[in-house]
């Protein structure tokens, strides 16, 4: 970061001179301002490993959660992300059920020594932590003074499309990967010799969130392009090859680590690229519960992916710097060195929007996609999320111009009103999910009450799906996930974000024989869809099979009417 006016270079060399430097340069300023926003927007309770109840409000946060926990009580496998228990066939790794694999690997590693029941607030806490720090150092490569860079960490701390993620998906608060990957990309030219930050940030990246790893993929290869172009040249390209050979490598590593290619059958994506597309003006559209001044706007046939609301402090800021730009056009003039930064960032956009172009929720074109190219882009459904970057970064250079066109005790006012509307606006939503989060509980909730699902529980070592599914179709999946978790039973009956293909269609095939057949594994219990309760009825032996319906869910528990006793139970 460059040394504001007046600043004295730091002591190099010295005993403790990086430590106090960084204090200097107000380095605890971002700590404290993440600590307070994630107190005030998430709370103290869900920070305690210990309390999980908090995860009971949201399907996704289910998910995260129970995924965790089969993998946490399975037995290191290789590769490590083995989940079996958690999917049977329909799925082998963590990897797709989002608990953040590089989180998942180091709690289980540690759990027989300190025992984690959740690690996803601590998560948070970090995400709000390194949101504030690295946000800080990106604004200072422009910044200097103390008071505008935490304004603007503050409004990014806030920004909703930050906050809003808190209460759906848990990997994919941690939008500092993007921070941190804009921050590498607006290196000066000489600290561009340095391949390293690329090679700990895609790994990790790609291991936190696939889509993650896919934007500071993308802004890699712009900074990679700027370097190989370069003149005069600074980096052999012999050296350049060396690092993208070495950083894929470590990338592909890091994928295959955590699960990725284990599932040889394809993917089953459910709905498909588009669905999940940005609208053209997504982020100057309020979301629902998160604007107190201005009208929520819900787009039509458009789901949570798709909002990017900035924020009516982001708004106030974009405002400025149009009138920044149009009074003093010149201010653009720096903006040249980072054009390959900008193409990147353009292409991401470009993305976000999907081939169902609309704008305020009014289609506007429906754009062909190859059949050859469709499984590539349906596995980038969520494409909303890839806006993120530019977002980011416009927002980002929009605090810059204001610092440039106006003087400081102009342009740190505007920083600071737009900070402190920021906060206020968004307060109806952080403060709703604050107050759910601390709610008190005495247990999860759950539907399944009847005294059969414990007995059933200590029965039997497998509970099946029929038909398997690997997608939350069924009312009571979460209930019967708890349930199956609580008594070590193995399960195809879970939620996962991606299904292997080919392994869905081998078991509801195999399901559909042991139907007909009337073939139900002794050690198994069956939740039914009424889809197949007919076959199963005419299959099905009523003197020693039970069929019934228990607390709203169609069960088959074979065997049930016959004696039971510890001795006659199957090995695992």
């Amino acid at each position: 970061m460059r040394a504001g006016a007046g600043q004295a270079a730091r002591p190099a060399g010295t005993e403790g001179g990086v430590i106090r430097g960084w204090l200097r340069d107000h380095g605890w300023l971002p700590l404290l301002l993440g600590m307070a926003a994630c107190l005030a927007a998430f709370g103290l309770k869900p920070l305690w490993p210990a309390h999980d109840l908090w995860l009971s409000g949201n399907p996704d946060h289910g998910m995260h959660w129970l995924g965790w926990l089969f993998f946490r009580d399975q037995p290191w496998a290789w590769p490590p992300s083995r989940n079996p228990a958690y999917g049977l066939e329909l799925s082998s790794s963590i990897f797709f059920s989002d608990p953040i694999p590089l989180l998942a690997f180091a709690f289980k590693a540690l759990h027989r020594v300190v025992p984690i029941n959740q690690y996803f607030g601590l998560w948070v806490l970090a995400c709000f932590l390194l949101q504030a720090v690295l946000a800080w150092q990106l604004l200072g490569r422009w910044i200097q003074p103390a008071a505008s860079r935490a304004f603007g960490c503050l409004l990014l701390l806030f920004a909703p499309f930050f906050l809003w993620r808190i209460g759906l998906h848990l990997a994919l608060v941690g939008q500092w990967v993007v921070l941190a990957a804009l921050l590498i990309a607006t290196r000066t030219r000489d600290a561009r010799r340095h391949a390293w930050p690329w090679a700990l940030l895609l790994p990790a990246a790609s291991l936190i969130h696939a889509y993650f790893l896919a934007m500071a993929a993308t802004l890699w290869a712009a900074d990679l392009f700027v370097r190989a172009t370069d003149r005069p040249a600074t980096i052999r390209p012999a050296r350049l090859a060396v690092e993208a050979i070495a950083i894929l490598a470590l990338t592909a590593a890091a994928l295959a680590f955590g699960g990725f290619a284990l599932m040889p059958g394809g993917i089953a994506f459910g709905d498909g690229f588009g669905h999940y597309g940005m609208d053209l003006l997504g982020p100057v559209l309020p979301l629902p519960g998160w604007s107190f001044l201005l009208a929520p706007r819900l787009l039509p046939d458009q789901s949570e992916a798709g909002a990017n609301f900035v924020g009516l402090g982001g708004l106030l800021l974009l405002a400025a710097a149009t009138v920044a730009v149009t009074t003093r056009p010149a201010l653009l003039g720096g903006a040249r060195r980072h054009w390959a930064l900008g193409l990147g960032l353009l292409a991401l956009l470009v993305l976000s929007w999907s081939n169902h172009v609309s704008i305020a929720g009014h289609p506007l074109a429906v754009l062909p996609i190859p059949d050859a190219l469709r499984p590539a882009f349906d596995a980038l459904r969520a494409s909303a999320r890839f806006a993120w970057p530019a977002v980011y970064a416009v927002v980002i250079a929009a605090m810059v111009l204001v610092h440039r066109r106006w003087h400081y005790a102009i342009s740190h006012r505007i920083l600071f009103l737009a900070a402190a509307l920021q906060i206020a606006d968004t307060a109806p939503g952080w403060l709703s999910n604050r107050m759910f989060f601390a709610q008190p509980q005495a247990a999860w909730p759950t539907a399944l009450t009847d005294p059969f699902w414990d007995a059933a529980g200590i029965r039997y070592r497998v509970l099946r799906e029929l038909p398997p599914n690997g997608q939350p179709d069924h009312p009571r999946w979460r209930d019967v996930m708890l349930l199956a978790q609580r008594h070590g039973m193995a399960t195809d009956m879970v939620y996962l974000a991606r299904v292997d293909r080919g392994a869905r269609e081998a078991a509801r095939a195999e399901a559909r024989r042991r139907v007909a057949r009337g073939d139900f594994a002794p050690d198994t219990l069956y939740i039914l869809q009424p889809s197949v309760l007919g076959a199963v009825r005419a299959s099905h032996d009523p003197e020693r099979d039970l069929l019934a319906e228990i607390d709203g869910t169609l069960v088959l528990a074979p065997g049930w009417r016959r004696p039971f006793t510890a001795a006659a139970e199957p090995a695992p």
